[in-house]
């Protein structure tokens, strides 16, 4: 789905085509702009950005951290789907571009999975959606299945068939993943996890150390650590 952005003297706006259909597509359109709002966090360093929202889709009925954070900044059912947020912030730096880097150490944890064996093989594919959809911040198996044009239950049986789950596979990916990106890289604790589809640094800090026994910050020093 390609978005456009737009500049006048009052605002810069991210905005995203109104694609016929319903469900699926909303939960798309839901997860991409808690993705880019996300990504404003990192880049202004704040937890509250001052951004506006419009989604051309109704409200979600369930709850939700993004609704949480974002519910007074949303207008629902209106004629586009946008983020704007005041030119004055435009010329901010943005962190380092994580799009190339991603590539490499999502590459780099597949390899120490065994999921490179072969790339076109169906569990490849699986492992390869899974790893893009957890960036836009919801990761579950019905939009991976969705995303690849298969049905959950044949998803599950590629999986099955390897010897593991949607929520194992899931789990490894994110383990090596962030291991990588905290031994690797310099780029913030708080980008990573957003990365690796945790909607909270506490939340990622204490599964680290659930992988690993020790906190992030212990694995970006090299410290000594235990493998769970």
């Amino acid at each position: 789905m390609n978005s456009s952005i737009n500049e006048d003297e009052l605002f810069g706006t991210l905005e995203w085509p109104i694609l016929e259909g319903r469900g699926i597509w909303y939960q798309s359109m839901y997860a991409r702009v808690g993705w880019a709002a996300r990504r404003f966090e990192i880049v202004l360093e704040t937890d509250h950005p001052p951004i506006d929202i419009e989604l051309a889709a109704p409200e979600p009925k369930d709850p939700s951290d993004f609704l949480e954070r974002y519910g007074r900044k949303i207008q629902f059912n209106r004629l586009r789907n946008s983020i704007s947020i005041p030119a004055y912030l435009l010329s901010k730096r943005l962190p380092q571009n994580e799009d190339n880097l991603y590539t490499i150490i999502q590459t780099s944890a597949f390899r120490e999975l065994g999921l490179f064996q072969n790339r076109n093989s169906p569990m490849s594919r699986v492992a390869n959606e899974i790893a893009d959809t957890l960036k836009n911040g919801t990761c579950n198996l019905a939009q991976v299945a969705q995303n690849l044009g298969m049905s959950q239950r044949s998803v599950q049986r590629v999986l099955e068939q390897e010897g593991t789950t949607f929520r194992k596979l899931t789990e490894n990916i994110r383990k090596t993943a962030a291991e990588r990106y905290l031994q690797s890289t310099n780029l913030p604790f708080k980008e990573i996890a957003f990365l690796l589809g945790f909607s909270e640094l506490s939340t990622f800090s204490r599964a680290v150390k659930t992988w690993y026994g020790v906190p992030p910050r212990k694995i970006r020093e090299g410290g000594e650590r235990s493998v769970n």
